[in-house]
This record gives C-alpha cells, structure tokens and sequence, in this order.
C-alpha cells in the first residue's frame, strides 16, 4: 500500500484503520509507505498512524512500514503476535502499544537511531515480551537499564533481552536421517554434516544450498525449493531448511530375525566373533572395500531385489579381503 503520487513523501496519505469488527486474521507480506499523516493547526493537533489496529489482534508476519509521517504501527487494546517485520523512517513511534496492548515481536527490525522512537508501551507495569529483535545498532536500544545502547529508544515495560545485532536474516539449515551427508551454500554461510548449523544473510538474498549424500544415502529437502541435489531459499525472512539424509539399507543379513544395513562391513560385523551368518545384497555398487577378518563362516550373496529375492543381476564391491574365516560368493562383482 502506497501513493501514486510522482513525488512521494511521508504522510501523503492517512493509513489503514483495523476496526474490531474488521475480522482479520492475519496480515502477511504487507508493505506500506507513505502513510500516517500528521495534521496540525495550531492549538489542535491530530495524526493518523500507517496502520491502526483496534480492538483486534491479527497475526502481523513479514510487514514493513517505512516513511510514516506519524506512528507506523499504532495498537489500541490490541496483542498481535508480530514477526520478521521491519519499521523504519517513522515521524514518531513505530510500534506504539497503547489501551493495554500487548503484543509479542520477534525477529523483527527496527531501523534508526537513538534520536527515534521505536517502541512505546503506555501500560509499563505489563511487560511486552520484545524479545529477539535488531534495534538499529549491535548494542541494542536506547533505555536507562541499556546505557551503551545506540539504538532506536524504547519506553518502560518492553523485554528487549536477546536483541540481534544486525539486520539480517537468518537461515538454519539442519542435518537429520539415518544416513550421513553434508551441505554447503552459496554464498557461503553453511557448511553442515550434523545438526544444525546457521548463517546470516541480506534481506531477500537467495541461497543455493548443496548437498552432497553418502554413497549409502538419498537424499530429501523441506522448506526450500529442491531440484536434486540443490535447493534454493530466498531470505524474505528467517528460514528453517532440512536436508534429511535416509540410509538406503541395501544389505540384509538374513536370520531367523533379519536385519537391513546399508554397508556390507555393517552387516559382517553384526555377525559378531564367532559363528556364520548369510549376507544378502540388493542389485547396486557398493562404495566400499570389505575386509572380512573374523573367524566366522559367511554365504555372501549379491544381485538380490529391492525385497532380497534373487535375480539375475550382481552387486558390485570394491577389493575384498578375507583375513579369517571362509567366504561363499555368489552373484558378486570384485573390482
């Protein structure tokens, strides 16, 4: 939402007034500029915040409200639950919690200076949990229990604690399945093989990600756009991606109880110290060189289906070496 005028300028036009009856839910990658004017006439002065909500509560998600010749965001008795929006180049306060509203902001941006305002609570004996936001400057906003804060000011009554300290966005990428890989980024930023791992970027930045499975392991995304073995995501706000490694289990070591590995040398060494088993591979090129050094007996079988049954196919290993025991190969390739 914003002017047609050719010569834009704070104030040009009111704002948007949210009445309780209005019945929003939520507001979502919502842009005004250019709004909340100010009006005054000498002994009478009036304004008109970018946006106004009364009485109501919607869910507020990747808003910005930029250039505002008055309040950005004026609340009347009103407790959204505000996120990865971004306030700035507001006249007077850019969120402005008045009539007992109580909202929660978090990852949000509140650009400027110690000479602005960012956020207001005119009820302070209820604190307004403002907690993980960037306050326009590493050391935080300005307050008195903040003295090296050069950020926007805050007023009494707002939990300001784990406050960024810049205005980037964040992109947490996790690890997860039960096979093994990693994945890098470009630009750099992540570079992960368990876990979680995290990195920060501009806003709207896209972020390749690459991953790069076991040979034992496939591959699955979530929360970004996949193609193969890449995915892209673009930092609109913080993002969660998951890169879910699955061990593809091609090996069975057959038993009265049998058991699926995705190594041949993790099947052998279920086998134990003593005694035989019966390995049976799936039709597929094991990257792998086997070292059977046990005193066990093995029937070591390959070319077998997705569900072990037997076929004409070959399982390909690398070099075998048989140190102990005996070995009984069929349907095997040795290169």
């Amino acid at each position: 939402f914003t002017t047609r005028n050719a010569a834009p300028a704070p104030g040009i036009w009111l704002g948007i007034y949210l009445s309780p009856t209005a019945g929003a839910s939520s507001f979502n990658h919502v842009n005004i500029s250019y709004a909340g004017h100010w009006h005054g006439t000498g002994l009478i002065n009036y304004h008109y915040s970018s946006l106004f909500i009364d009485g109501a509560s919607p869910a507020l998600t990747n808003i910005s409200i930029t250039n505002s010749e008055a309040n950005c965001l004026e609340l009347y008795s009103s407790s959204p639950t505000i996120t990865n929006s971004r306030f700035e180049n507001c006249g007077n306060v850019q969120i402005a919690a008045t009539g007992g509203s109580n909202p929660t902001v978090s990852a949000s941006r509140f650009i400027g200076s110690s000479s602005a305002w960012g956020m207001t609570n005119s009820t302070p004996a209820q604190t307004i949990n403002a907690r993980n936001n960037y306050w326009g400057a590493a050391s935080g906003p300005a307050h008195s229990s903040n003295p090296s804060g050069t950020g926007v000011k805050i007023s009494d009554g707002i939990d300001y604690a784990s406050f960024r300290i810049d205005d980037k966005y964040i992109l947490a990428v996790t690890v997860a399945g039960s096979g093994t890989g990693s994945v890098h980024s470009s630009p750099t930023g992540i570079s992960c093989s368990t876990g979680t791992c995290t990195a920060s970027y501009d806003y709207l930045q896209s972020v390749v990600l690459t991953a790069s499975p076991s040979w034992y392991s496939t591959l699955g995304w979530s929360g970004c756009t996949a193609a193969a073995n890449s995915c892209t995501v673009v930092l609109d706000a913080d993002k969660s991606v998951t890169a879910t490694f699955t061990a593809n289990n091609n090996v069975r070591l057959n038993s009265a109880t049998p058991t699926l590995h995705s190594r041949i040398m993790d099947a052998y060494n279920a086998i134990g110290l003593s005694g035989s088993g019966n390995i049976q591979a799936q039709v597929f090129t094991f990257l792998e060189t086997p070292v059977f050094g046990n005193p066990v007996n093995v029937l070591f079988e390959g070319g077998r289906s997705a569900s072990f049954d037997p076929t004409s196919g070959y399982s390909t290993v690398g070099t075998l070496s048989i140190l102990k025991g005996s070995v009984t190969i069929s349907n095997i390739v040795i290169k």
